[in-house]
């Protein structure tokens, strides 16, 4: 320390170093000749360390100045090392991918970063002083900053996502991390805010919410009932429209055993077994009874992201209309057969190996008939009419073995058969049964078309043979009582 009478009566120039001591009679002179304090800074190595100091000078009379020195060495050092923090701040913020950017509660944005001009595409110098609001859709904009308005030195931070506009004109998603700053008072100055684009995840996020939208549909309308089980035989889903058949809603028997939900009947314990051979890892279907309906179930085993089975899976599809009109069907076959069989007109069906197309010629057409025409099914009755014991003796036979190709009649059937659009009733044919004799059966029958193609014939026929030998008699017996009668009238 130097004491203080040192510096009296001797010059600057004698105290300073030469280049310290001409900057202080400069700013002397100019304070003497303007009358205005002169401030400036000055580096001095005292006591072995360099310092800094502020010289304030001002005028105090004609020739006479005032000179106000301190040392602001720590001050200095300060400001050079939050000098050197903002520059580190700055850059990092300029380096980060994400979006940062400050702005006053009114949305005018003091600060952006790179990152934030270049994915809005607007240049630095014209975003200073826009609004932050401006790149926020309508719909968004009030939500947003109501958010923002929540905000308080004790709950200072919120996460937002909203849509914002993109540079090309489309809509895209952010997610920000907004920070109210506050005062010392508690007033508040600004946000800062860091962003990231999440528009693509918002899309996955909308299409998974699509396709569960669709499966929840599809599984709550599907005709059926899905279920779930856990290894403890706990119901852990149930939905599907056929669970209304039941009286029963979506999952609403979660958590209810197996056991409890069947019963101990025989049947029931039957399911809980198949349940069982599932959940040891075997794929099973099983029919079954329930409520009055009639399932056809399928059950999975359920394997968890380990590959162990945790559970397994089942659909229950409704069968009851099904077997209904199964046996409804039946039944109807059964009647059918029956009055075939015990009808005493003979019943036939005719298939051919191949359809023949209704638009040949008659001739290429009857030519089919005898190639491809074949007995598919008959009664009885019409096997009798040719001398056979029973249906099954004659199904299969060829066409050309029932209708005698060398009788004209029989080739005229066939072309009126044809001719009159594939249906003819009481139609009288020549034919032979298996022994070669001749007999005559009256007919009714009906072609099937589909598109344009003869594909089978139906029919009905009765034996007339007897009732033409019975015609054949009367008339030879006429023929020869006219014959007598003619003969005693030439007599006479």
């Amino acid at each position: 320390m130097v004491p203080p009478g040192y510096f009296l009566g001797r010059r600057v120039g004698d105290i300073m170093p030469p280049h310290i001591a001409e900057s202080i009679m400069q700013f002397i002179s100019k304070a003497l000749s303007t009358g205005m304090v002169q401030i400036f800074e000055y580096d001095l190595h005292v006591n072995e360390e360099d310092h800094s100091f502020e010289a304030r000078i001002a005028s105090c009379g004609a020739n006479e100045v005032l000179i106000l020195a301190r040392d602001i060495t720590e001050s200095s050092k300060a400001l050079a090392a939050l000098q050197k923090s903002e520059t580190r701040y700055r850059a990092i913020v300029e380096d980060q991918t994400e979006m940062i950017c400050r702005f006053q509660p009114d949305g005018t944005i003091t600060f952006a970063n790179d990152s934030y001009c270049r994915y809005f595409g607007i240049d630095r110098h014209l975003l200073m002083g826009s609004n932050v609001k401006e790149v926020i859709p309508s719909e968004d904009r009030e939500s947003t900053f109501a958010r923002l308005r929540s905000l308080n030195p004790i709950n200072p931070v919120v996460m937002i996502e909203h849509k914002v506009f993109l540079k090309n004109g489309a809509i895209g998603w952010n997610r920000w991390t907004d920070r109210a700053i506050f005062s010392d008072s508690g007033e508040l100055r600004e946000y800062q805010a860091i962003g990231i684009e999440i528009t693509e995840r918002k899309r996955v996020e909308e299409a998974l919410r699509e396709n569960e939208t669709r499966l929840r549909m599809l599984t709550n309308q599907i005709p059926a009932i899905l279920w779930s089980i856990d290894n403890n035989l706990r119901f852990t889903s149930s939905v599907g429209s056929g669970l209304k058949r039941l009286g029963l809603k979506p999952n609403e028997i979660i958590g209810v055993t197996l056991h409890k939900f069947f019963g101990p009947s025989e049947t029931d314990n039957i399911a809980i077994h198949m349940h069982r051979q599932a959940l040891d890892g075997t794929p099973v279907s099983y029919p079954h009874e329930w409520g009055g309906s009639s399932y056809q179930c399928y059950l999975e085993p359920l394997f968890g992201s380990d590959n162990e089975i945790v559970g397994c899976i089942g659909v229950a599809v409704d069968v009851t209309d099904q077997q209904n009109a199964q046996l409804a069907l039946t039944r109807s076959e059964e009647r059918y057969r029956l009055f075939i069989q015990q009808s005493s007109e003979g019943i036939w069906r005719i298939e051919l190996d191949s359809p023949i197309n209704i638009s040949d010629s008659l001739e290429n057409q009857i030519e089919q008939f005898y190639k491809l025409a074949r007995l598919a099914e008959c009664n009885d009755a019409f096997a009798q009419m040719y001398e056979f014991a029973s249906a099954s003796e004659i199904i299969g036979i060829p066409l050309d073995k029932l209708l005698i190709r060398t009788d004209p009649k029989n080739i005229e059937f066939l072309f009126a058969f044809i001719q009159s659009g594939y249906r003819l009733t009481d139609v009288e044919t020549h034919e032979q049964n298996k022994n070669g004799d001749d007999i005559y059966i009256l007919n009714n029958l009906i072609g099937v078309v589909e598109n344009g193609l003869l594909v089978r014939a139906w029919g009905t026929q009765q034996n007339i043979t007897e009732l033409k030998r019975s015609q054949h008699i009367a008339l030879a017996e006429k023929q020869s009582k006219l014959e007598s009668d003619l003969q005693i009238k030439t007599l006479v």
